[in-house]
C-alpha cells in the first residue's frame, strides 16, 4: 500500500510537472490585458522573451487547483510560443473576487487559483512596472 501512495505521488507531480515543463519550451510570452469594455482587446500588450520571466509565470500557472466562481470576463490571456508555434493560451481573471488561470490541457479544462505573488506579478505588468 504505501508503494502504491509513492507511485501515486510521482504520477501526480510528474503530470503537473509535464505541463510547467511544455511552458517552459516556450521562447516567447505574449500577455494580453482586456481594455475597460468586456472582451476588448489591445488595453495593454507585454511580450517578452525572457526565460526567466517566462518560467515564473509558468510556475504561477502550475500552482493550486480550483473551481472558479462568480467570474465575468477574463481580465486577459497568457499565449506562450515556440517560434511561430503558439504551444498554449491561458485565460486569467484579476477581479477582486476571481483570481484564476483558466487553460484547456489533457483534454480538460484547468482552473489555477492565482496567488497573492501572481496577482502583484500580473497587475505590475499590466501597470507598465518593470518586475522580473
Amino acid at each position: 500500500m504505501y508503494r502504491s501512495f509513492i507511485a501515486l505521488i510521482f504520477f501526480c507531480v510528474s503530470c503537473t510537472s509535464s505541463f510547467k515543463s511544455n511552458l517552459q519550451d516556450a521562447d516567447k510570452l505574449t500577455i494580453t490585458f482586456f481594455g475597460e469594455a468586456v472582451g476588448q482587446e489591445g488595453s495593454r500588450v507585454v511580450e517578452t522573451e525572457n526565460s526567466d520571466a517566462i518560467q515564473r509565470l509558468a510556475n504561477f500557472i502550475d500552482g493550486k487547483t480550483g473551481a472558479v466562481k462568480n467570474c465575468r470576463q477574463p481580465s486577459g490571456f497568457l499565449q506562450f510560443s515556440k517560434g511561430s508555434t503558439n504551444i498554449q493560451r491561458v485565460d486569467f481573471y484579476l477581479d477582486e473576487n476571481c483570481r484564476f488561470f483558466v487553460f484547456p490541457y489533457d483534454n480538460k479544462i484547468q482552473e489555477r487559483i492565482m496567488s497573492h505573488e501572481a496577482v502583484d506579478f500580473m497587475n505590475a505588468l499590466k501597470t507598465g512596472a518593470p518586475v522580473y
